[in-house]
């Protein structure tokens, strides 16, 4: 198959022209003496049916794989392996571009007249780019001239509207932005019943671990600290912080004057609100395995 039949077609990989010719007809040939007449002759690759493979080598996926790498020796070593770089097409051109050294240059200068020489080359063209960049492409019957084109080509670049970024200027900003506190990771906010405007807000400096729940006049919100902030329910103020055995994973979900959390060993923990909900210290809570 792809073997040159007129006097336009290109040779072995660049052909588009397809014939074929089969091994059974040419008597008992060994494989491996057909496969370099082939590739010898200007075919640019082979078809293997079923009958033809060794299908007692395929015993396993491991066997198979191993099969399969064989096959693929075959015609890497004969440089009959194409890839997608290998296709060709009627009429079918290559384009490669120049583009600029960083982002935001423009095309300031050209000299392309060393790259119009090159045998293949077709066109020399301006095209934006990325990020508003300028480039240039080299359109040519195929890779290989597309990209001598774009080698013997001799471009400016204009940076004059780029940045000049300099190191010691950025680890200034960079101790600066250091220095100042972080943007709070998460917050509770309290809305109107009727209209949701903002009653309160409270920004937490921690990251809320599960949504809050509410109990009588105040609010719990389980944190990744590994802490349960109870805040008033009318103005958001803290009111006292628990001590948790780690970051709870459910929770807290309130029954009556009790609150329970989940944990990631597996375990939920239940609280007495009703004499502890106000105080600093942490109440006594009953462990119960899940």
């Amino acid at each position: 198959m792809g073997h040159c039949q007129t006097s336009e077609h290109r040779e072995g990989k660049g052909s588009y022209h397809q014939v074929g010719l089969v091994r059974g007809q040419f008597g008992a040939v060994p494989e491996d003496q057909w496969l370099d007449f082939i590739a010898k002759t200007g075919f640019d690759g082979w078809e293997e049916a079923s009958w033809e493979l060794d299908l007692s080598k395929c015993g396993s996926d491991a066997d198979a794989a191993k099969y399969a790498a064989e096959r693929h020796a075959k015609a890497k070593s004969r440089g009959q392996q194409d890839y997608g770089i290998d296709v060709r097409l009627p009429g079918m051109l290559t384009a490669v571009v120049a583009r600029p050294p960083v982002f935001g240059a423009k095309l300031k200068s050209m000299d392309d007249s060393a790259a119009q020489d090159i045998n293949g080359v077709k066109s020399v063209q301006r095209v934006p780019t990325d990020r508003g960049c300028e480039g240039v492409a080299i359109v040519a019957d195929g890779y290989w001239p597309a990209k001598q084109g774009r080698d013997a080509l001799k471009v400016e670049w204009d940076t004059s509207a780029v940045g000049k970024p300099d190191t010691t200027a950025l680890l200034a900003q960079y101790r600066e932005l250091a220095a100042k506190p972080g943007p709070a990771r998460d917050r509770v906010v309290a809305l109107g019943p009727e209209d949701g405007h903002v009653i309160w807000e409270r920004p937490l400096d921690e990251k809320a671990e599960t949504p809050p729940a509410c109990w009588r006049d105040t609010l719990l919100v389980g944190l990744q600290t590994s802490r349960l902030l109870v805040l008033d329910r009318s103005s958001g103020e803290p009111l006292s912080a628990w001590e948790l055995p780690g970051p709870p994973t459910a929770g807290p979900e309130v029954w009556g004057d009790q609150v329970t959390l989940g944990f990631a060993d597996g375990t939920i923990r239940c609280y007495d609100l009703s004499a502890s909900a106000r105080a600093s210290s942490n109440p006594p809570a009953i462990r119960i395995p899940r």
